[in-house]
């Protein structure tokens, strides 16, 4: 996070220094909107603001361009319009260069040519967008607990590429992901089925639940969990599954902050709870050829 802090510091500071010379001024400008709009794409989850901002925000990025760059015609200490000197453009390649780089340093987060499991749509019924995920902290906030470093919450949009009716709801039933029905992601055994853990109000966790209601399939050479389901999960311990079969309905059970669903896979057929949900050893997830991170969509087989 301390690189979406200083960078644009840094940059706000170059352009007061360059102030003399317009157009740099303005390639400055420019070059920091970019910056800000891969914050905007890659940190700040799409679902809260909705898919629409982002044409958005780039018509008022140019826009903010062009009138700083016409603001600088008029304003007294900033009137002295000059030929950029070479220093001046040099700096102003630095600039258009070094901030998209940054934002593709921090964009690449998948776990590279480490073995996957690969799985299908746990919520096919929905277009449904992932909140937290990626190969770092700055994009997963479970990155930090070694089984769940590859996890995945996943959540889904309504007509209006929003997660929620409204901002911030506080009603359950205004999540478009509430109440949708969770399928088994892959052809396995139930190996553990969490119960009893209540449906928590917006703005309320369970830290002694943390998964709150779940379900842990063993699928081939892993193990999937599958957590805050509403109510107590369709299947029982021991019964096998095949791919698409009904395990539960989403919910808001356990540490969550609003319901979702949570998804990650440690190595091989786990029974043990902490191991399960925080000492195994993290397997990446696979949906349809695609290790995914924040913002992105799960794909459907039709669409990949």
């Amino acid at each position: 996070m301390t690189l979406y802090l200083v960078v644009p510091a840094v940059f706000v500071g170059l352009l007061l220094l360059l102030r003399k010379g317009n157009l740099v001024a303005f390639l400055t400008v420019l070059s920091l909107g970019i910056f800000v709009l891969g914050f905007f794409h890659q940190i700040l989850p799409g679902s809260i603001l909705g898919m629409s901002y982002r044409p958005a925000a780039l018509v008022i990025l140019l826009v903010t361009a062009a009138v700083i760059l016409a603001t600088t015609q008029r304003v007294p200490f900033l009137a002295r319009v000059r030929k950029p000197s070479l220093l001046d453009l040099r700096v102003a390649v630095l600039v258009i260069g070094a901030l998209p780089a940054a934002i593709l340093t921090t964009s690449d987060k998948s776990a590279g040519s480490q073995q996957q499991v690969k799985l299908a749509n746990p919520v096919p019924n929905g277009k449904i967008f992932v909140t937290q995920g990626g190969n770092s902290a700055l994009l997963n906030a479970h990155h930090h607990v070694r089984a769940q470093r590859y996890a995945l919450d996943l959540t889904a949009l309504n007509p209006k590429g929003r997660r929620a009716v409204g901002l911030m709801p506080t009603r359950l039933d205004d999540y478009t992901i509430y109440g949708m029905q969770v399928v088994a992601p892959c052809a396995g055994e139930v190996v553990i089925v969490g119960t009893g853990a209540p449906e928590q109000a917006i703005g309320t966790t369970n830290t002694n639940a943390p998964a709150g209601n779940f379900v842990a399939l063993a699928c081939d050479e892993a193990t999937i969990v599958l957590a805050h389901l509403k109510g107590a999960p369709l299947v029982r311990q021991g019964q096998s599954v095949s791919t698409g079969d009904a395990l539960g309905y989403v919910g808001n059970s356990g540490n969550t902050s609003e319901p979702h669903l949570h998804i990650h896979a440690v190595r091989g057929s786990v029974r043990d709870l902490e191991v399960l949900l925080f000492e195994g050893d993290p397997v990446p997830i696979e949906f349809e050829g695609h290790q995914l991170k924040r913002n992105d969509l799960v794909p459907t087989e039709a669409s990949s």
